[in-house]
């Protein structure tokens, strides 16, 4: 499937969804406008984390009490570089409770090794989820060829 075809699809998958979310109703029990979940400064008020609790299995914060990480992802952001702003961060950390996000900068596939600006869109999601104040991962994305020893990887 090209990019194209593929973006097509998705656009198309969207224009579905918002067309059945029309006329759908939601199971019994289930509130249909659920309370937003604000975690803005969810890392500042928890802090460097850890594994720790009983056997060391259990993810806590620096005082010790168990976190759970409720987060996003990007897509390869050389693909999508429109989808991502403070504002949208802002949104999902304020009404979806997002207290994590996942920043996925593929190195080849038109990203870093052949588009180094893509780094500049990974600071900038860095200092929105800082100001924000949420964690954030950095995924240093390979595909291919999937070996990550490969020269493309030497940046």
């Amino acid at each position: 499937m090209t990019r194209f075809q593929m973006r097509m699809a998705v656009c198309l998958l969207l224009a579905l969804a918002a067309e059945g979310s029309r006329s759908c109703t939601m199971p019994t029990g289930v509130p249909s406008n659920p309370p937003a979940v604000d975690n803005t400064g969810f890392a500042g008020c928890h802090g460097k984390l850890s594994l720790g609790g009983p056997g060391g299995l259990q993810l806590v914060d620096e005082n010790g009490n168990a976190v759970r990480l409720m987060g996003m992802s990007s897509h390869g952001l050389q693909w999508f570089p429109n989808c991502y702003s403070k504002e949208s961060l802002q949104y999902i950390v304020e009404h979806w409770g997002v207290n994590l996000f996942r920043v996925a900068m593929y190195v080849g596939e038109g990203g870093y090794a052949s588009n180094p600006s893509v780094k500049t869109q990974v600071e900038d999601i860095v200092q929105w989820c800082k100001e924000l104040g949420i964690y954030v991962i950095i995924d240093w994305h390979v595909l291919n060829p999937g070996n990550p020893y490969d020269s493309m990887y030497r940046g």
